[in-house]
This record gives C-alpha cells, structure tokens and sequence, in this order.
C-alpha cells in the first residue's frame, strides 16, 4: 500500500490537474467488477456513466455488450445510463450539453508532440528530407485504419470465445493509444484495470513498453 507521502503527488497531480480520466477508468472498473460478478444491470450503468465522464470509454462499449452473460441485462442498464445522463445533463446544462461531443473532433483534429502519428511523421521527416506536416495526414489515416481493423479483430475474437473480453479491450485501449492524434501521457491510465484483470502477460508487457515510450517523449533527458 502506498504510504501519504508516495499518494499526495498522485492526488495533487490528477486531482488537481483536472483530468478526469481516473474518474473514467474508476468507474470503468465499477463496470467492469460488476460484469464480473455477473451484476450486468449494474455494468451497463456505470460503462455509461463512464462514457459520459469521457469518449474514450466507448472501446470497451461493445466488449462488455458482448461478452459477459446475460447480455439482455447489460444493454438493460445501457439504456438507462443513457437515459439517466441526458435526463441529469439536460437539467444541469440545457442543450448545452451537447456541444461536448465537438470536442472529440476537435482533439483528433489537432495533435499533440506525443502522439505516434506525430513522431512517426517527424521520423518520416528526417529519413527522406521532408516536412512533418506534409505526411502527417496520411500518416494520421494509416494508423486510423489500423486501429479499426484492430477493434474488428477484437469483437470477432471475443463473439467465438466470450471469456476474452476483457484481454480484448485492453488490447483494443492500447490500439487506441498508439493511433489517436491527442496523447497525453497520463492516458495510460486507461489500461491499468484490463492489464491487471485479464493477466495477460504480452498485453501487461505492451503496457509497459508503451509507457517506457510516454517517458521517454515526455520526460527532458
């Protein structure tokens, strides 16, 4: 267990940063635990409660559809998440709320120095005399496409075996790590919870190595 003086520079940072992904990734392992415990009523809710919190949390959307039994019951409490957010977020914010969702396109429109598409562009750069930005697009679009193909494999792999879903969405959170335009580097985060479930050791490896890269881009030498 970490002691107060190890835990205070993780609360100060993600707390106090405002980042919201451990708030998503919480409640994803709410979700998550629930399936688990065959409670999928309650794993629909909180997957939805956690995609309301961030977008990023739609990959693990249709593993947890379809993999846990008692399927009905998961998209049962699917419907009432839904139901429940724009209920709470029409009273709070109005229509407002719905001017949220441009800021995914927004992020994937821009990109940020640590993004795999961004250092692969600059690589590509340096190898053949270009400029990043005149490859950065397709660059971008090759790493889309792959992330797609990625989540396919994924879905089809746990309809014949249901038993990997969770495996599977770590692999597909990874994938959508290495293909996003906007990295940061606390968005390992999002791993952690399928990386320590589903003890897969080449996806804990994968991990690791993927955050071997975020320090390494991130930390000055």
């Amino acid at each position: 267990p970490l002691s107060l003086h190890d835990a205070l520079p993780i609360f100060v940072h993600v707390v106090g940063g405002a980042h919201n992904d451990a708030l998503m990734v919480l409640l994803l392992t709410f979700a998550v635990s629930s399936a688990v415990l065959e409670r999928q009523l309650v794993a629909g809710l909180f997957q939805i409660f956690a995609l309301a919190v961030k977008a990023s949390a739609v990959a693990v959307l249709p593993f947890i559809l379809l993999g846990p039994k008692r399927r009905i019951r998961t998209v049962e409490g699917v419907v009432i998440g839904v139901v429940a957010t724009a209920a709470i977020s029409l009273a709070v914010f109005g229509s407002n709320f719905l001017d949220s969702a441009a800021l995914i396109g927004e992020n994937q429109a821009s990109t940020s120095f640590y993004s795999l598409p961004n250092q692969t562009a600059r690589a590509a750069a340096a190898i053949f005399g270009t400029t990043p930005s005149g490859t950065l697009d397709v660059i971008k679009a090759i790493y889309i496409s792959a992330f797609a193909i990625l989540a396919v494999v994924m879905i089809v792999r746990t309809l014949r075996d249901r038993t990997t879903w969770i495996e599977n969405s770590g692999w597909t959170f990874l994938g959508l790590l290495l293909a996003t335009s906007w990295l940061l580097p606390w968005y390992i985060i999002w791993l952690l919870p399928f990386v320590a479930l589903s003890r897969n050791r080449y996806l804990l490896a994968s991990s690791v190595a993927m955050t071997a890269y975020l320090l390494m881009v991130r930390v000055p030498l």
